[in-house]
């Protein structure tokens, strides 16, 4: 998973937009290039959201432009013409056409929706990976969703959520009305549901919280040395709860301040204003979480 590509969002600090579109672009490149040197038998890439920077406003011809080259400089890596990517939906895209535009995206349903579309969902292999659209508060949606899709998809082993506002994070979006009226809901019916594990971004420092349920710890996780390196690995075993992981920024355009606190529910909190990717290898037994600087 990359978290926050937002193309663009460089501008800010260089003397022309096009100058900080060509910078986010060209790390961009870098970290898929970074990731497929670290594992070339990659299936494909989740985003987290927030693929470009501009909010689109259609009465603004210069914005349209802006938002355009933005996502030319996102899918400009060559990687991308053979790797499948799944995008979710974040609150720089919710309201642009252009997200809908760019993506084909399987399964799109009329739950969750904004102009740039609403939830949807795809398996591969043993998995079920539903995408929500957390622009849209409306917790009815998301909970049909969900219900209706895993019932569709009962002989699936793991249940994976993605969605762009991390409802666990740790950083300044935690106090957003927007996403404590997600954490106040969402949990219980991700609960419910039996889903294994939720990738998210929007705060652009990395996270990965405990095993939570009913908005408490779950401790049920042993510490093993790895055998090719003196690492320490966390194993989480039959986890009664759910992991929430939050990518930080995939390419270096935008970091947050990271804040002194560290929220009771969060294990491993990673906020040094430097890029970073994680890996997910599923198996049958196990899910393989592994983050990497770029």
């Amino acid at each position: 998973i990359m978290g926050d590509p937002q193309i663009g969002a460089s501008s800010k600090k260089m003397d022309s937009y096009k100058d900080g579109i060509k910078k986010d672009s060209f790390n961009w490149n870098k970290v898929i290039k970074k990731s497929l040197e670290n594992n070339k038998d990659i299936s494909f890439i989740v985003c987290g959201g927030d693929e470009t920077n501009t909010v689109v406003n259609k009465n603004n011809i210069e914005k349209i432009n802006i938002n355009n080259w933005e996502y030319a400089g996102f899918l400009a890596p060559n990687y991308l013409r053979y790797i499948p990517m799944a995008n979710a939906i974040g609150n720089h895209d919710k309201d642009n056409e252009n997200f809908y535009n760019h993506f084909n995206v399987p399964n799109s349903t009329h739950f969750g929706k904004t102009k740039a579309g609403g939830d949807y969902y795809f398996t591969y292999g043993n998995t079920l990976f539903l995408f929500l659209n957390t622009n849209n508060l409306n917790m009815n949606d998301h909970k049909e969703f969900i219900k209706s899709t895993i019932k569709k998809n009962q002989d699936i082993k793991w249940k994976i959520a993605v969605f762009h506002h991390d409802v666990y994070g740790g950083g300044i979006h935690s106090n957003d009305k927007d996403v404590k009226k997600l954490r106040h809901k969402l949990p219980n019916i991700l609960e419910k549901n039996d889903i294994d594990l939720v990738l998210c971004g929007h705060d652009h420092i990395y996270s990965r919280t405990y095993s939570l349920k009913n908005n408490k710890k779950i401790k049920d996780f042993s510490i093993k040395k790895s055998i090719d390196s003196n690492e320490n690995i966390e194993v989480i075993k039959n986890s009664k709860g759910i992991t929430y992981i939050t990518g930080s920024s995939s390419t270096g355009s935008k970091f947050y301040k990271h804040t002194d606190k560290t929220k009771r529910y969060i294990k491993l909190k990673y906020d040094k204003e430097e890029s970073t990717y994680t890996m997910i290898n599923v198996s049958e037994n196990n899910l393989i979480i592994t983050t990497y600087k770029v």
